[in-house]
């Protein structure tokens, strides 16, 4: 299954080379994703059997430290008599609903909205980190609204995010982005600055938390973790200055993407700040297959552009390829 994985990939990425005959496969694909994603086993994913405690908690009215919707869930399964395993596949429905409906309607290329999805890992988050997976969908929910200039339903849909994952809102403040100035030099100046800060400012503090009370912090840094994540910070500024350079409009689609760099500067040595960095890189979904077309580059070069834009994705794939125990992957519809 592990090679499967990857063949899907290319398989979605194959289709999204005509729209019209990518757009026809759209439904056939969810439903592969979603019986992949509802019907696994309860061992695929680290936080798929604290999901089944939480159920049991849940349902015995032990509600403490559970957020609403999370309840809500669990306790709708309950009530309709259905064990755990209803659970996981009701909630691999609301994940890959919506991001199926905002692809569709949102999207210039669904399929390549699809792929993007599925190498940049948020698939897979889902099979882990399941709670948090369908509040980031929640919040690419919101972004639309945003787009299009909606903010009132911005804020509601980011609340209702929260009420399955609290660090939802942190999106908040993106309300906020189409005041961020189309000037050059502040988009070049946010690079060095937020990596200064995300990586020599937390160094600071990890040689100051152990003489404070902060001391657990710094221990549950994993230093391996972090020298990993050095070359994935290179490629990734450099592939935002790439952007920079050849993009024709920048947008609030380009704003956004510009504030998920930012923010992975900031948070690289920030245990577990990955997750909280999903609320803004979930953008990427709908601006990449935007900047493959909005560009301005010509030829050949615009050929080379997509194919970078495709290997950047794969980078990352490969670099959390696995990643939350969700390999050796099995399903409960094929024991």
């Amino acid at each position: 299954m592990e090679i499967g994985f990857i063949i899907l990939s290319i398989i979605f990425l194959i289709l999204s080379i005509n729209n019209k005959v990518g757009n026809r496969f759209l439904g056939i694909s969810f439903f592969l994703l979603f019986i992949l994603l509802g019907f696994r086993d309860v061992s695929v994913g680290t936080d798929t059997i604290n999901y089944l405690t939480i159920f049991e908690r849940v349902v015995n009215s032990d509600y403490k430290g559970v957020e609403p919707g999370w309840i809500f869930l669990n306790n709708l399964t309950y009530y309709l008599g259905l064990k755990f395993e209803f659970l996981l596949v009701l909630t691999a429905l609301l994940t890959l609903a919506p991001v199926y409906y905002i692809i569709k309607r949102s999207s210039v290329n669904p399929m390549l909205s699809l792929f993007f999805y599925y190498t940049l890992y948020f698939y897979f988050d889902a099979f882990n980190i399941t709670r948090q997976a369908l509040a980031v969908v929640i919040v690419l929910v919101a972004m639309v609204q945003l787009i299009n200039n909606k903010k009132i339903f911005f804020i509601l849909i980011v609340l209702l995010a929260s009420t399955f994952h609290l660090t939802a809102l942190i999106a908040l403040p993106l309300i906020f982005v189409d005041k961020i100035p189309d000037n050059m030099l502040i988009y070049l100046l946010g690079i060095p600055i937020s990596l200064l800060i995300g990586v020599v400012g937390f160094e600071i503090f990890y040689k100051i938390a152990p003489n404070t009370e902060y001391a657990h912090y710094a221990e549950a840094v994993d230093i391996d973790n972090l020298k990993a994540g050095k070359g994935f910070l290179l490629a990734l500024n450099a592939f935002f200055v790439f952007v920079l350079l050849v993009i024709k409009e920048k947008d609030i689609h380009f704003k956004m993407f510009f504030v998920y760099v930012l923010s992975q500067n900031l948070t690289t040595k920030v245990p577990y700040g990955y997750r909280l960095v999903l609320y803004f890189s979930i953008i990427q979904v709908l601006f990449l297959p935007l900047f493959v077309k909005n560009n301005k580059l010509k030829g050949n070069e615009k050929i080379l552009c997509t194919v970078a834009v495709i290997l950047y994705t794969y980078i990352l794939l490969y670099r959390l390829y696995g990643d939350g125990d969700i390999l050796p992957y099995s399903n409960i519809l094929f024991e």
